[in-house]
């Protein structure tokens, strides 16, 4: 009769445990959860803001002098020096120009 009762004891007991693993397995699924969608709705924050930060000026705003093309020393790479004049109103600090030689 008391083994009985310790092997229901011991049956609740691990219920009890197993249970309240689950709940807190739960709980940390929540948390994981919740913490990757405010990561990304930071992501997209910073990405619009970082888009903000960037403006196109148009080809026409920006002069570019004196270009020229020269092959350098390694392999297939070449070296485009040139001046360039800003038209535009806006600060323009990077410059991107596709090349297309035949």
């Amino acid at each position: 009769m008391v083994v009985a009762i310790l092997i229901a004891m011991g049956i609740g007991i691990h219920l009890v445990v197993s249970k309240n693993a689950e709940q807190v397995q739960m709980q940390d699924a929540a948390k994981k959860a919740q913490a990757r969608i405010e990561f990304e709705a930071r992501q997209r924050e910073y990405c619009e803001a970082e888009k903000n930060l960037w403006v196109l000026a148009s080809a026409s705003q920006v002069e570019v002098r004196d270009l020229s093309l020269s092959p350098s020393t390694y392999g297939d790479d070449y070296s485009v020096p040139a001046a360039a004049k800003n038209n535009s109103t806006f600060k323009i600090s990077t410059l991107q120009l596709s090349i297309i030689a035949a």
